[in-house]
């Protein structure tokens, strides 16, 4: 994702001591990471924030509108 960051995958499972070893079903999670980028970091330092009023919508849901 350029100027964002780096997404990519990791995987994580029980560990084989030799090639022969390594199989599909010893793999046990697989996530997705995200490594922002240094503009990203920066950018967050100065983020703030409010409570946000909240307002009926007419089908007797709730509607949150930041101000």
């Amino acid at each position: 994702m350029p100027g964002v960051g780096t997404i990519f995958p990791s995987i994580s499972g029980e560990q084989s001591n030799t090639s022969t070893e390594v199989k599909a079903d010893k793999i046990k999670e697989v996530n997705i990471k995200f490594s922002p980028a240094k503009r990203l970091k920066q950018a967050i330092k100065h983020v703030a924030f409010r409570k946000a009023k909240i307002k009926r919508a007419s089908h007797n849901s709730l509607l949150l509108q930041l101000i």
